[in-house]
C-alpha cells in the first residue's frame, strides 16, 4: 500500500508540473488573443457583442477556423475584423481563393483597423488628425439595402477610409471631408463592405443605442442581404485571429501545437518511462508466503467417526457418508438416480476410467452394513461390542477414506 501511495503521489506531482508548464507557456498567448478583435472575447476590441447579436437575430452564426482556402459555398457572409494576428496573415493562395468566394456570390464585412492592410480590396485606411472624437454621422442619401432604416451611425476614432475608385466604389457614411466610415462595392456576384471607426464591442453597441444611432440596425442589415436560403451561414474569421491548426505545408503538427503542449508531452513521456521502469524492478528481497496450514479431509473423517462411534452410531455415520457418495457418483455418472450400486459402479468406471470391481466391492460392502444394521432385533440381548456384524469404528473409517478417496479423484477427472 505504501509503494502505491508514493507512485500516486509522484504521478500527481508530474500531473500539476505539465498543467502549470502549459499555462505558463501559454500566457503570452492568451494576453495576445486578448487583444485580438475576436469573438470569444466581450471586451475591446473583441467581437463577441457583435456575435452574439447576429445569434440573437436568429441567423445561422459559425466560428470559421480554417484558412480562406476552406470557405464553405453555402457562406453567405464572412466578417473579418482587424487587426489579424502577427503569425496568421494571408498566406498564399488565400487572397485568390477569398476573391473568387466573393465572385461566387459571397459578402465580405471587413472591420479595419489602424493595422490595415488593404488585402487587394482597393480602399485605403488613413489617420486623420485632430479627428480622434466619438459623434453621430447621418447616412449618405443613396439607394442601399444597408441602409434601410439606418439614418446615422455612431463612431469614434480618427481613422477614416480612402475609396481608390470612388465611382465603382459607394460611400455609405462618411465625415464630410472625403474621410469615409463605411464603404462598399460589387465584385462579381457579391460584396464587400468595409467599415472603419464602428467597433462593434458591448460597450460601443449599447453607445450607439443609447445615442439613437443605428449601428445595430446597420449591421443586421448587411448579414440579412449577404444570406439567402442557398448561403445561410455567417462565418466569423477566427483562424486569422490566431485560431485553429495552421494549414501549411511546411509546419508538421509537432509544430503547430505550440511549444506548451509538446513540454507537455515531453512531461508524460518521461512519466511514463519512470513508470514502466520502476514497477518493474524490486524495491528489497521477496517476501516468501508461507503455505497455508490445511488439515486433510481424513482427519476430519476420522474425527466424525469418533464421534458417532463413542455415540455408538457408527452406523448413522456410514449411511450418512455413504448416500450422500451414492448420489454425488450417480450425478457425475449420469447415472439415473434410482440406479442400483452395481451399475453406477460400472458407469462410473466407464466415465473416469476406473477398475469397475473394487468400486462395486465397496459399495455393496456399504449396502450390506446398512441393510444388516437395519434388520438387527433390538430386543436382542447382546453388547455391540460382541455383536461380529456391528460396524466398528476402524472400519468406518477406513470406508470412508476409501468413498473420499473416489470422490476426489472423480473431481480431478472432471477438472480435467
Amino acid at each position: 500500500m505504501r509503494r502505491r501511495s508514493d507512485w500516486g503521489i509522484l504521478a500527481g506531482l508530474f500531473v500539476v508540473l505539465a498543467v502549470a508548464t502549459v499555462y505558463f507557456s501559454t500566457a503570452d498567448y492568451r494576453r495576445q488573443n486578448s487583444n485580438q478583435p475576436t469573438t470569444y472575447s466581450a471586451d475591446k476590441p473583441g467581437t463577441k457583442a457583435l456575435y452574439d447579436f447576429f445569434q440573437q437575430t436568429h441567423l445561422y452564426v459559425q466560428r470559421f477556423e480554417q484558412p480562406y482556402t476552406r470557405l464553405p459555398a453555402d457562406g453567405g457572409l464572412l466578417v473579418a475584423a482587424e487587426p489579424f494576428a502577427a503569425e496568421r496573415d494571408l498566406q498564399q493562395g488565400e487572397q485568390a481563393a477569398l476573391t473568387a468566394w466573393i465572385r461566387n456570390g459571397g459578402t465580405l464585412l471587413l472591420i479595419a483597423s489602424p493595422d490595415y492592410k488593404n488585402h487587394g480590396i482597393g480602399i485605403d485606411v488613413s489617420e486623420t488628425q485632430g479627428a480622434d472624437v466619438s459623434r453621430i454621422v447621418p447616412t449618405a442619401h443613396v439607394a442601399s439595402p444597408y441602409l434601410e432604416g439606418v439614418r446615422s451611425v455612431w463612431v469614434e476614432g480618427s481613422l477614416r477610409l480612402r475609396p481608390q475608385a470612388p465611382n465603382a466604389q459607394t460611400t455609405l457614411a462618411s465625415d464630410g471631408k472625403g474621410g469615409a466610415y463605411i464603404v462598399t462595392y460589387h465584385q462579381g456576384k457579391g460584396v464587400v463592405v468595409v467599415t472603419c471607426g464602428m467597433p462593434v464591442t458591448n460597450v460601443a453597441l449599447k453607445q450607439a443605442d443609447a445615442a439613437n444611432a443605428d449601428n445595430g440596425l446597420f449591421y443586421n442589415k448587411v448579414a440579412s442581404a449577404a444570406t439567402s436560403s442557398g448561403r445561410p451561414l455567417v462565418l466569423f474569421d477566427e483562424y486569422h485571429q490566431g485560431f485553429g491548426l495552421e494549414a501549411s505545408a511546411q509546419r508538421s503538427l509537432w509544430d503547430a501545437v505550440g511549444a506548451a503542449w509538446r513540454g507537455a508531452f515531453w512531461y508524460a513521456l518521461a512519466l511514463f518511462a519512470v513508470l514502466v521502469v520502476s514497477l518493474n524492478r524490486r524495491f528489497g528481497a521477496p517476501i516468501r508466503k508461507g503455505a497455508p496450514s490445511a488439515r486433510p479431509s481424513t482427519e476430519y473423517v476420522a474425527s466424525v467417526a469418533g464421534f458417532f462411534q463413542r455415540a455408538g452410531a457408527a452406523d448413522i455415520a456410514l449411511e450418512t457418508i455413504y448416500h450422500d457418495f451414492a448420489r454425488y457418483l450417480a450425478k457425475q455418472s449420469d447415472a439415473p438416480p434410482d440406479a442400483p450400486s452395481e451399475r453406477v459402479a460400472a458407469m462410473a468406471a466407464r466415465r473416469f476410467g476406473w477398475p469397475a470391481e473394487p468400486l462395486t466391492a465397496l459399495m455393496s460392502r456399504c449396502e450390506q452394513i446398512i441393510e444388516a444394521e437395519g434388520v438387527l432385533p433390538q430386543s436382542q440381548n447382546v453388547t455391540k461390542q460382541a455383536n461380529p456384524r456391528r460396524l466398528q469404528g476402524p472400519e468406518l473409517v477406513r470406508i470412508a477414506q476409501q468413498l473420499q478417496d473416489y470422490r476426489r479423484r472423480a473431481e480431478i477427472a472432471r477438472a480435467a
